[in-house]
């Protein structure tokens, strides 16, 4: 594959990536991720597996059950109202997608979850961890302006994102959009307790000084509102 079209091809799946991210919990289909990267359905599923290693239907299915998983570890929602809030219109059809993915039907998921929150209690209580005790100061919230960050999304393992960093900073410094004082950003997108070391998703992000247009692998966004910051002094120990 040429260069230049290759990177043209980064760029419309980039946009069809980030429309999945964004629309995982409603009723999108093929061709309207077809539609964001410009291309028809035929050759977007084409280009899709060939520059992601995926399929466009794998990697929505992953998104979904994935969140899903989170949802049934940190809430009590009832699972159907899960079901419903990851995209899916019935309870029997997300029970057989999670069972086929987890080997566990939601309910088991569940329930074994909260036994490893169980065993990890007793595991501070047999070592004297007092939670309650840790010197951890109250969350630091600042309202930001946006910001404007050039990136390059990386798949696979966190130990290989360098490279990913040192294209973007050359890419940034070329087109002469670093600000005077550099600032790198890493937006982790999965719980590589539930994810596929293959399949985990980090965006390496710098901050620029204006909006730019995407191009190949750089991608852009604007990110606003607000952000908090946590302090924890002393020594941190390993759970």
């Amino acid at each position: 594959m040429r260069t230049d079209t290759r990177n043209s091809y980064l760029e419309s799946i980039n946009k069809a990536i980030a429309f999945i991210e964004s629309n995982s919990t409603t009723d999108i289909q093929l061709k309207d991720i077809a539609t964001q990267a410009n291309l028809s359905q035929y050759h977007f599923h084409r280009v899709f597996k060939s520059l992601t290693g995926d399929t466009t239907k794998n990697f929505l299915t992953r998104l979904r059950l994935e969140k899903a998983a989170l949802k049934l570890k940190h809430s009590q929602t009832d699972i159907g109202q899960i079901a419903f809030d990851c995209g899916y219109q019935n309870h029997e059809t997300f029970t057989r997608a999670f069972k086929d993915y987890f080997c566990l039907s939601p309910l088991e998921y569940r329930n074994s979850i909260a036994g490893l929150t169980a065993n990890k209690q007793n595991e501070y209580e047999k070592e004297n961890i007092d939670l309650n005790s840790l010197n951890v100061q109250g969350p630091i919230i600042k309202t930001i302006p946006g910001l404007h960050l050039a990136y390059i999304r990386h798949t696979g393992s966190y130990d290989k994102v360098g490279s990913s960093f040192q294209r973007l900073m050359f890419w940034a410094a070329t087109h002469l959009v670093l600000r005077l004082k550099p600032v790198t950003i890493g937006i982790v997108h999965d719980n590589p307790d539930l994810t596929a070391e293959p399949h985990i998703r980090f965006d390496a992000c710098v901050l620029v000084s204006k909006e730019i247009k995407p191009s190949g692998e750089i991608g852009y966004k604007k990110i606003e509102g607000v952000t908090t910051k946590q302090l924890c002094k002393g020594p941190i120990r390993p759970c």
